[in-house]
């Protein structure tokens, strides 16, 4: 089976420090993920204070302005925060998807120099692109591969939405078809009918799967819990089974099995 690896967004809050919420995750994740977006003055100072966990490789996902309604941009002082965290960082995301709506040239610029800044620095560069209402169709998948293709990045990351179960099917399709190329890719359907693509996808060769720092903090639809998806990963049959499932029985079934066991 396919190494299967964990990531969790930890967001700053007012109830306890990150320092504390982050040593949590370090029991079960991978990776943690810092969105930059979360962070303000005094968060951002508390997040490049962090005292690294040398099992746990921090991801800082950079400004989404289509999550933030255009509230956030890529710029200058964008640069500025990554390089100042280069010091705790493993892996730079930049989210084209506002650029590539907007034809937004200086934040191309930014992006690039974001890019050759994380590689200069010996770190991992990962470009992703979000459709936060639309099924997969393939046409799409392989025009933003393209364009990815463009930034010069170590991993793409794309990711769709699920109306149904079968909506899973051609995202789940696109990171195997990936993997058995050798390409790094970080893709799933969101949503409530996506959970079976995040739950699988690294059973076929996606780089990663992201989980919630429990129930209540999530950062996007469908994602399972951290405790949920370790429950699953440790499973020794759990996830063979599921496998087995999705290569021999309609994807409705493999996604009855996974919530019979997910309640």
């Amino acid at each position: 089976m396919a190494e299967y690896t964990l990531a969790v967004t930890v967001k700053p809050d007012n109830e306890q420090p990150l320092q504390k919420k982050y040593d949590e995750i370090a029991s079960g994740a991978q990776y943690a993920e810092f969105k930059l977006d979360d962070f303000v003055p005094d968060s951002l100072k508390e997040l490049t204070n962090l005292e690294t966990n040398q099992g746990v490789k921090n991801i800082i996902t950079i400004n989404r302005p289509l999550e933030t309604k255009g509230k956030t941009k890529i710029d200058k002082a964008t640069v500025d925060k990554v390089e100042q965290l280069l010091p705790i960082t493993h892996m730079v995301d930049v989210d084209i998807g506002y650029v590539l709506k907007n034809d937004d040239c200086s934040a191309i610029k930014y992006i690039e120099e974001i890019m050759e800044l994380a590689h200069d620095n010996n770190k991992r560069a990962v470009v992703s692109w979000h459709d936060y209402n639309n099924p997969s169709n393939l046409k799409m998948l392989k025009d933003v591969k393209r364009i990815m293709g463009g930034f010069g990045a170590d991993i793409y990351k794309i990711i769709t939405f699920a109306n149904k179960p079968d909506d899973c099917k051609l995202i789940l399709d696109f990171v195997e078809e990936r993997a058995v190329d050798g390409e790094k890719v970080i893709s799933w359907a969101m949503g409530e009918h996506g959970k079976l693509s995040r739950v699988i996808g690294p059973l076929l060769g996606g780089y990663l799967t992201f989980a919630g720092y429990n129930e209540k903090e999530t950062s996007a639809p469908g994602q399972l819990p951290l405790d949920k998806m370790i429950s699953l990963k440790e499973d020794g049959a759990f996830l063979p089974e599921l496998l087995k499932l999705y290569r021999q029985e309609p994807i409705k079934e493999t996604d009855k099995y996974l919530r019979e066991n997910i309640k």
